[in-house]
Parts: C-alpha cells; sequence; structure tokens
C-alpha cells in the first residue's frame, strides 16, 4: 500500500536534483560572465582588419576586474572593449598603447611609448599618405605623458591639446558635474569675441557662439586657432579657454584615477584618444582574445566563416 508514496518521493527527488544542478550551473555561468569570459558583439571597424563589425567575440575580463585594473598596468598592444567615455553604456574596441605614466608619441605614423619602445600596428592602408600634424593627429602626435593619481594639473600653463586632454579627464571624474569650457578671444591683448569669423570651413560666427557640440573637440579649436593667427592680419590673435566645474573656474586640479591610452588599428578612420585624450581605467571591461562567429546583415554577409575561431592578438 506505500509503493505509490514512495514513487511520488522518488520523483520528488528526481526534480528536487534536476533544479538543483540547474541552479549550480547558472550560478556556475554567471560567476564565469562576471568574472571570467563574457560575448561581445563588435559594431564597428575602428579595429578592421584585425576585428571586423559583426564579429561575436569573446573577452578576457579578470585582469580588467577592480582589484587588478587600479593597481597593476595592463599589458600593452592588447585589444581591449571599454565603455565610451561621456556615452553611458555604449561599448567600443581599441587597442591600448599606453597606462598611467607611460608618454607616447606618434611620428610619421610611427608610434612610439617611452617604457616600450616602438609599437607595431597593423594599418589598413599602409601606403597612404602622412597628413600633416597642422591638419590632423592621425599620423603625427607630440609627446604626451598619461596622467596618474595625484598629478596636478595646471590648467593656465597647458598648450592646447593638453588642456582638453585634462579636461576631458576632469569630467570622467566628475560625472555628475556641470564641467564646462569657455573660449575667449584676444586680439592685440585686448579681448575680441565679438570679432566675426567667416572664411573658416568649419564655423562661422563668433567664438562666444560656438556650437555646443564643438566645446570640448580639441582638434577644432586648434584649426581654428591656426585659422586666426593667419586670418587677423598686422596683429596678435590667441585663444586662451577657462574650464568651469558648476560654474567655479577651475585653474589647479589633482588628478584622482588611472588612465590608459587607446588606439586604432584602422589609422585612417579610427576615432581614439588621439582626439578625444585618455580614458580611465575603470571603462575597460576586458581583452579581446577570440572570434566565436562572424556576420554583419548591413553588408549581406549573414556569416563570416573565414573569421569562425579566429585567435586575437
Amino acid at each position: 500500500m506505500a509503493e505509490p508514496d514512495r514513487k511520488i518521493d522518488d520523483s520528488r527527488i528526481v526534480i528536487y536534483r534536476i533544479v538543483k544542478q540547474t541552479v549550480v550551473i547558472l550560478v556556475c555561468a554567471i560567476i564565469i560572465k562576471i568574472l571570467f569570459v563574457d560575448s561581445i558583439l563588435i559594431r564597428g571597424n575602428q579595429m578592421a582588419p584585425t576585428i571586423v563589425k559583426g564579429d561575436q567575440t569573446l573577452i578576457f575580463k579578470f585582469p580588467y576586474l577592480p582589484l587588478f585594473r587600479e593597481n597593476i598596468k595592463p599589458p600593452i598592444s592588447r585589444p581591449v572593449v571599454f565603455e565610451k567615455p561621456f556615452e553611458k553604456k555604449k561599448m567600443a574596441c581599441l587597442r591600448i598603447v599606453g597606462a598611467w605614466g607611460d608618454t607616447v608619441s606618434i611620428d610619421s605614423g610611427i608610434i612610439v611609448n617611452f617604457r616600450k619602445g616602438e609599437l607595431k600596428f597593423i594599418r589598413k592602408d599602409k601606403d597612404a599618405v602622412v597628413v600633416p600634424a597642422s591638419y590632423s593627429p592621425r599620423d603625427y602626435f607630440s609627446e604626451y605623458r598619461i596622467p596618474v593619481r595625484g598629478d596636478h594639473l595646471q590648467m593656465d600653463s597647458l598648450s592646447l591639446r593638453d588642456f582638453f586632454f585634462s579636461a576631458s579627464v576632469i569630467r570622467q571624474e566628475n560625472p555628475g558635474s556641470n564641467v564646462s569650457v569657455k573660449a575667449d578671444l584676444y586680439i592685440k591683448d585686448t579681448l575680441a569675441n565679438d570679432y566675426f569669423i567667416k572664411e573658416f570651413s568649419l564655423y562661422k560666427g563668433t567664438v562666444d557662439t560656438v556650437p555646443q557640440k564643438h566645446q570640448f573637440n580639441w582638434l577644432f579649436w586648434s584649426r581654428l586657432d591656426q585659422y586666426l593667427s593667419e586670418a587677423v592680419n598686422d596683429y596678435s590673435a590667441v585663444l586662451r579657454f577657462t574650464l568651469y566645474i558648476n560654474d567655479q573656474k577651475i585653474s589647479d586640479y589633482t588628478v584622482k584615477k588611472k588612465y590608459v591610452f587607446l588606439l586604432a588599428d584602422n589609422w585612417s578612420d579610427g576615432l581614439d584618444s588621439r582626439y578625444f585624450g585618455p580614458v580611465q581605467v575603470s571603462k575597460l571591461a576586458g581583452r579581446v582574445f577570440f572570434v566565436l562567429w562572424s556576420g554583419d546583415k548591413d553588408s549581406g554577409a549573414w556569416l563570416n566563416v573565414k573569421r569562425i575561431g579566429r585567435i586575437i592578438r
């Protein structure tokens, strides 16, 4: 008479074991995803031809967890996935060429990390004409020391590029504050913000009405500075910049975090630290090391068999 109850008990034991095993598997999978390996879809071609749009990649996360990334310099020349500064939850992939305290430079497209020496990169257009430094930082980039925690930034004494790179650092460290830059034009040492810029290709108007989208764009201001120095005949024209946090002028700032400098393998078209400056290490998510599968429906290539299983270095 007890046989039916025994069968019910056996069924409950089987169900319990299945549920237990499922929970253990899920917990292990979550731990692996959080601490070790995750999958990321690449949505752009900044790292082409090494990593291309449509690559479903595996990233190794462990060395980039807070305990490690804040205390151990990440390996140079590794492609990493990171959260874009000032674009919350938008991810990108670039290659590390320098970490906090390193000095980096580019001369005729040759990248140098003063701690590691010349760095070798895959370039999309190896025979492309070298772009002059006055036009773009693509092939020429003067020495830049990546900030270290505790550095004092003297904003009034920095070059135009380094001022805006420092502004980027300050913005990253003060995400809840209103960080802004005010530009003033001086002609013959006299404030001339009402001077009308009429033949500059990127903007026409006065300095104090430049669109918000250009506020932190150092390349825009560099080109405008060059234009003004040539356009204002017989007088010296100087752009001076002031940084504010919540409407309070900042002349001296102490760096609180650590940073890396990132570059694109797609040298000609990549948007990287040459343009937006150093990136806080807390933004790093992991190193790309493997392509699971690849396909880009926008280009009609639903599956790129040649890229499946590719090891990324």
